[in-house]
């Protein structure tokens, strides 16, 4: 049988989306220069001394967001996203403090870090490794969505604000900026500190950090994001439990609110629209999906490439369908529900 090929985001590219200091507020077109403007076409174009090599990230994004925070504490009296100055966007449960105020998600902080995972589920206190500390102030709240108020604060110190803002940029994307534009002095001091802090999250093993910059040296954003999927058990940690349950006609399936609204249109704009979901919440911080129109059978190919981004070999386990005629009915069933719902999943 001829392979199924599928073709859709990756998983980094999604929740590079939903980075909730970047996306739905005044930075946004400041800092779309995170990822290098230089595309595959502009090869006729002498590019910009120090410009990174296109489909890479640049640092310049983010020095850019820490000089308007600090503009706009000098003028106003408060940073970007201090409590108060603006809404934080896709459903930010955390405030990150060091040197400037940055939401972020508890969701991803406890997936991609044990380290973090155990400091969350204890509700408060400190960490310290190698000169960085790791302070948690918590709040308790209903849910990353429904909850109105104060959010905990994770402070993090003993390192550079930029260095804190570009390892944040790795736990989303499983990818590290380029470090252009910083002088020798500056990106020496920028490594060092990242070192520090990955090695303070547990994660000193995932980034090669050299003279000549850093990079990821084991990939394991799908793999976490997988694993996330199956804590849904009496003794997984509070910070993994899922918040959104999806009923189909023959079963219920446990899910989390920014890993749908990172994958999917449709979900991203039924959980950025408040008055879709306030009432909607239940008391323990969940809310159900009626979905009962779909069914396992075809969701489960579905749901495999939300939290995996499996591409190459989504199609391969068949040992179900008995013919090609079934084959192309579950295709086309596939497609009906990312076209319906607005997923980037072309089979």
């Amino acid at each position: 049988m001829k392979e199924v090929k599928v073709e859709g985001n990756i998983l980094g590219v999604d929740l590079r989306d939903v980075r909730p200091w970047i996306s739905g507020s005044s930075m946004s077109e400041a800092t779309s220069v995170v990822q290098a403007v230089r595309s595959d076409d502009d090869e006729d174009i002498d590019a910009e001394p120090n410009m990174p090599p296109a489909g890479t990230y640049s640092a310049r994004g983010y020095i850019d967001l820490l000089s308007r925070d600090k503009a706009s504490r000098k003028s106003i009296g408060s940073g970007l996203f201090s409590a108060g100055s603006l809404e934080l966007k896709h459903g930010a449960d955390i405030v990150i403090q060091s040197g400037m105020e940055i939401p972020a998600h508890r969701l991803i902080l406890a997936a991609r870090s044990p380290v973090l995972r155990r400091l969350l589920d204890s509700g408060s206190g400190s960490i310290k490794e190698g000169g960085v500390v790791l302070t948690l102030s918590s709040a308790k709240q209903r849910s990353s969505l429904s909850f109105k108020g104060k959010r905990p604060r994770l402070t993090i110190t003993g390192i550079q604000p930029l260095s804190v803002l570009l390892f944040l940029h790795f736990l989303y994307t499983d990818a590290f900026p380029v470090l252009d534009t910083l002088s020798f002095t500056t990106a020496s001091a920028i490594r060092r500190d990242v070192g520090l802090v990955a090695a303070a999250f547990g994660l000193g093993d995932s980034l090669n950090i050299g003279a000549s910059g850093i990079s990821v040296s084991k990939p394991s954003l799908s793999i976490d994001m997988w694993a996330l999927f199956f804590a849904n058990t009496p003794h997984t940690a509070p910070s993994l439990r899922p918040d959104v349950f999806l009923a189909l006609s023959d079963r219920l399936i446990a899910c989390h609110s920014l890993i749908l609204r990172a994958r999917c249109l449709f979900f991203r704009n039924f959980f950025d629209e408040e008055a879709w979901t306030t009432s909607r919440w239940t008391d323990d911080g969940t809310i159900t999906v009626d979905m009962t129109h779909m069914e396992w059978r075809v969701m489960e190919f579905v749901i495999e490439w939300i939290y995996m981004g499996r591409e190459a070999d989504l199609f391969t386990r068949l040992d179900t369908i008995e013919s090609v005629q079934a084959l192309i009915d579950l295709i086309f069933d596939v497609m009906a529900i990312a076209v319906r719902h607005l997923f980037s999943l072309n089979p």
